[in-house]
């Protein structure tokens, strides 16, 4: 499934980039990171039990210890999302475009690899860190 996902995004970013021609540069992609980042950042910090039980199947309950580390990645997140748009992207364009990798890898994929996700809800932080990554690596290696 997280082949297909990653199949997909490849199909949609070619589509996007070959048919619609955007105008795409290191900050405005960093920007929608950022957006993108912070919309799951502020779920973690404000509502992290709707955040679980929209993305994985098992009806759980989220215990104290289980609430405090999403509390405390939801405040590092959206604090992260605020001074990454304050760097000069194009600068930082390798140090993203390796983060967005290593990101997406240990929490969307690896979650949708390992874990009973709620389908199709999961493909939207998939799909979405799939684009990303994408994006990134296409405008890094445009850049070198």
């Amino acid at each position: 499934i997280g082949g297909c996902c990653l199949l997909i995004a490849a199909h949609l970013y070619a589509y996007v980039t070959k048919v619609l021609k955007p105008k795409l540069d290191a900050a405005t992609l960093t920007k929608f990171t950022a957006a993108f980042y912070g919309f799951f950042s502020a779920q973690f910090l404000f509502c992290p039990q709707f955040l679980y039980d929209t993305n994985f199947s098992e009806a759980k309950t989220l215990d104290e210890f289980h609430l405090f580390i999403c509390q405390a990645f939801g405040v590092l997140g959206l604090f992260f999302c605020g001074l990454i748009i304050q760097l000069p992207a194009k600068k930082y364009l390798t140090f993203m475009t390796v983060f967005n990798i290593l990101f997406s890898s240990s929490l969307p994929f690896y979650a949708q690899y390992a874990f009973a996700v709620k389908l199709p809800d999961h493909y939207l932080p998939v799909g979405g860190c799939a684009l990303i990554c994408l994006a990134h690596v296409a405008l890094w290696y445009k850049s070198k």
